[in-house]
């Protein structure tokens, strides 16, 4: 298996990964009885931002989410298989929507291995035939081990989900073969994907009958197809925004941390469209509100480091006309109370 990078690599901490490839593990947890919001305690985005479709993350924001997440339930559940298994093709978005308008499961296999960045996903993917079958491989993007399962059980179940959407639910892969040793409650992958599961192999790959790919998509539209592939370019992740475009929106909101700023002010201010500002923002990987939110966050922790001023002065500077919500505001942006940033 091809070494993966390390999280030293500066595309580690890169925003590019879609925040709504959470969503499923939010959803799934609060159904647990688990407090999602525990698990993004001190990232500057909250579980409902995952439903935000320009909300962004980097890798290290995203492993930091899952560890949280995997230590709120016991080591032997296969978190990665319930959260993967739970995906539809709607909630997958502008990918979905490309794979459902495609002639046949051929070109959906090729279209999600050439846009599955748009869906948020955590590895990268290759498909090809080779000795009669066709496999579709997963790659890590970092060495993570402490993520490996959950990593590969999410992409697997995800794309068995998708196929089995596509194809019908018969749909039954050759083998998965996964890089890793059988974890406890190996039984699950093979009622899940009904095949015999392969561990501790040299590859992470699912195998399947060619024969599939000539399966006909029911809902297959060529008009359809050729919007849902627009919308795939568009949310495909991009080089960061020049760091002068966004030091100048920075400055910008600067000035105007205690109030409401709109995007088409600040567009206007920058002599630009919204529709370009807040694409640019999407490339950088974060959104206009969040970005106005980051700064509120820098000022409020700067300003409670002076004893002299209040809370209640630190919450009027930003805006805030209760400082109750300015103290819920605080905690969700920074994971911590202003009474216990000030103990710091």
């Amino acid at each position: 298996m091809a070494s993966a990078a390390t999280s030293d690599d500066p595309r580690f901490d890169e925003a590019n990964i879609a925040a709504s490839t959470l969503a499923g593990l939010v959803e799934y947890g609060r159904e647990q009885g688990r407090d999602p919001a525990r698990w993004f305690a001190g990232r500057h985005l909250t579980p409902e931002d995952c439903a935000d479709p320009d909300a962004r993350l980097s890798f290290r924001e995203v492993a930091h989410i899952v560890r949280a997440a995997l230590r709120d339930f016991p080591k032997a559940w296969p978190l990665g298989l319930a959260v993967g298994s739970r995906v539809t093709l709607p909630a997958m978005g502008a990918l979905g929507f490309s794979l459902m308008s495609s002639p046949d499961l051929a070109a959906a296999a090729n279209l999600g291995a050439r846009y599955h960045p748009v869906s948020g996903s955590l590895m990268d993917v290759s498909c090809r035939m080779a000795q009669g079958e066709f496999l579709l491989q997963a790659h890590e993007r970092f060495e993570l081990p402490d993520l490996r399962r959950f990593l590969c059980e999410k992409f697997f179940a995800s794309a068995l989900a998708a196929t089995r959407a596509l194809a019908g639910e018969a749909y039954a892969p050759l083998r998965l073969e996964l890089a890793y040793p059988a974890p406890p409650g190996a039984e699950a992958y093979r009622r899940l994907f009904r095949c015999p599961v392969q561990f501790s192999a040299t590859r992470h790959c699912l195998a399947s009958d060619p024969a599939v790919l000539r399966k006909r998509i029911a809902t297959g539209s060529v008009s359809g197809q050729t919007e849902a592939l627009r919308l795939c370019e568009a949310r495909m992740p991009r080089p960061p925004a020049a760091p002068d475009e966004l030091a100048s929106l920075q400055a910008w909101l600067r000035q105007r941390l205690g109030t409401a700023p709109r995007a088409t002010e600040a567009a206007q201010a920058l002599g630009c469209s919204e529709r370009t500002l807040r694409r640019r923002l999407s490339q950088a990987g974060i959104s206009f509100r969040l970005l106005h939110d980051r700064l509120r966050a820098e000022r409020a922790q700067k300003r409670l480091g002076d004893a002299r001023v209040s809370v209640g002065e630190v919450a009027g500077e930003l805006g805030f006309s209760d400082e109750r919500e300015f103290r819920r505001a605080y905690k969700r942006w920074t994971g911590h109370t202003p009474s216990a940033a000030r103990r710091r």
